[in-house]
C-alpha cells in the first residue's frame, strides 16, 4: 500500500471527502499531528517512507529530498512554490503539484472586513457588549481615504477591484509594476 503524508492542518479540515478519496484509492495516510509547521528533522522523520506528501510551507531542500527514495509526489496545498527546491525535485524524479484554486478573493475579502472592523470599532464594541458594558465607540469612514498596498500581485489586484466603490485614493508599492493595471485603476506607485 502506498503512503501519503499530510503535513498541513488545513487539509480536509472542513470535509473528509479528500481523505475518503485517498483511502478509496488504497493510500495509507499519515498525519502531522503537531498542529504546526515541522522543522527539518521532524519533516524527514515523518515522510521518510512516504510515496507522496500533501504539504503546506515546510521546506523541501536538496539535502532532504536526496534522502527520500520513496517520494514520488509533492502536492503543495496553497500557492507559491518557494519552499520547494524545484531543481532538486527534478533531479530526484519527484513530481510537484500545487492547488489550482485562487485564494486571492478570500484574502481580499478578509482584508476588507478587517479594514471595516478597525475603522468602525466593531470588534471593540462587541467585546464590550459581551462584558455587559455599553460604550459608544465612534468610528471613521473608509470612503474617500487613502489605501496603501504593498504588493500588486493577485491578492493586491483583487483587493483594488473589490474596494472600487469606496472611492479610495490607491497608492501601491510593487517591484514588478503592471502599468496597464495601475493606469486602469488609477493607482499611484510609491517607492
Amino acid at each position: 500500500m502506498k503512503t501519503v503524508c499530510i503535513n498541513t492542518s488545513s487539509f480536509a479540515a472542513y470535509s473528509d471527502e479528500p481523505l475518503k478519496i485517498l483511502r478509496a484509492n488504497q493510500y495509507e495516510i499519515e498525519f502531522n499531528t503537531t498542529g504546526r509547521k515541522l522543522n527539518r528533522d521532524e519533516l524527514y522523520n515523518l515522510i521518510k517512507m512516504s510515496d507522496g506528501v500533501i504539504t503546506g510551507t515546510e521546506r523541501y531542500t536538496q539535502d532532504i529530498l536526496a534522502r527520500l527514495p520513496n517520494l514520488k509526489v509533492i502536492s503543495r496545498l496553497g500557492i507559491g512554490m518557494d519552499n520547494v527546491d524545484l531543481k532538486a525535485v527534478d533531479e530526484n524524479g519527484i513530481k510537484v503539484f500545487k492547488t489550482k484554486t485562487n485564494p486571492a478573493p478570500a484574502v481580499a475579502e478578509l482584508v476588507l472586513g478587517l479594514m471595516i472592523d478597525v475603522v468602525r470599532n466593531i470588534s471593540k464594541s462587541s467585546y464590550d457588549l459581551k462584558k455587559g458594558e455599553w460604550k459608544k465607540h465612534m468610528g471613521s469612514l473608509l470612503q474617500g481615504t487613502t489605501l496603501g498596498i504593498i504588493g500588486l500581485g493577485n491578492i493586491g489586484k483583487t483587493l483594488v477591484k473589490l474596494v472600487r466603490g469606496f472611492g479610495f485614493k490607491v497608492i501601491a508599492y510593487d517591484l514588478f509594476q503592471d502599468k496597464d493595471f495601475m493606469k486602469e485603476y488609477d493607482i499611484t506607485i510609491v517607492h
